[in-house]
């Protein structure tokens, strides 16, 4: 198998290239993986998004199409509920954000999660560290693809952010792929940050398996991505 590796300070993790278990209830797909948006986002987006993690996921939606279900949706092992701020007066939602949730790894954020819209760059970056929530959206994709090419970033990255109004419970995190190109689509890299825990499945929907040294002992690592610096 190909994997990804990311080298964070909260682990080195190998990604796998490829999605299982289309089809299977969140939950089960939130217990097959180990991978957070974060990390998925920084080998998605390396070299600029010229890199094989990218690649495989743009193959994964050409091939699909083929079967007339191109767009894909994948669930992180992160999850989101309400903090107790409220909305603040840029209209972001305070929230929870929890990073490998339920694993060793796990670490809460307090995040305020911007309005519903398309992610655009900041001086801090698009995500705030070690999250899948965006600093700032527009509603206005134009001008979102103006801001990103500004800093040299392919329009066609140009993806889209959602969340709840208000959280009535703890909630997953994924991201869906489909290309915008034509006016169709969220996004290579569309963040949804209400996904429902009780969702039983359907036939776009799957996630990363966790790397488990026992059954591939010779893993094939073919990119390699590092965000901090090992003192």
């Amino acid at each position: 198998m190909q994997y990804a590796k990311t080298i964070t300070a909260v682990r080195e993790a190998l990604i796998d290239l490829q999605l299982d278990n289309w089809g299977k209830p969140a939950r089960q797909l939130f217990s097959k993986t180990d991978v957070s948006g974060w990390e998925l986002w920084l080998a998605f987006s390396h070299n600029n998004f010229n890199n094989p993690c990218q690649q495989a996921d743009e193959q994964r939606y050409k091939s699909r199409r083929l079967y007339g279900r191109g767009l894909y949706v994948e669930l992180f092992r992160d999850t989101a509920r309400e903090g107790g701020r409220g909305v603040d007066d840029k209209g972001r939602l305070d929230i929870i954000y929890v990073s490998h949730a339920d694993t060793e790894w796990q670490k809460e954020h307090t995040v305020w999660a911007p309005k519903p819209g398309w992610c655009v760059p900041t001086g801090d970056g698009i995500f705030v560290s070690e999250t899948a929530i965006p600093f700032e959206t527009l509603r206005d994709k134009k001008e979102a693809i103006r801001r990103l090419e500004a800093k040299g970033i392919p329009g066609r990255q140009a993806s889209y952010f959602c969340r709840p109004e208000r959280y009535v419970s703890e909630m997953y995190v994924g991201r869906s792929f489909g290309p915008v190109g034509g006016g169709v689509g969220d996004g290579q890299f569309a963040v949804n940050a209400g996904m429902d825990t009780l969702n039983s499945g359907n036939a776009r929907m799957a996630s990363r398996p966790a790397y488990d040294p026992l059954h591939d002992k010779t893993p094939e690592i073919v990119m390699v991505v590092q965000n901090y610096t090992r003192n």
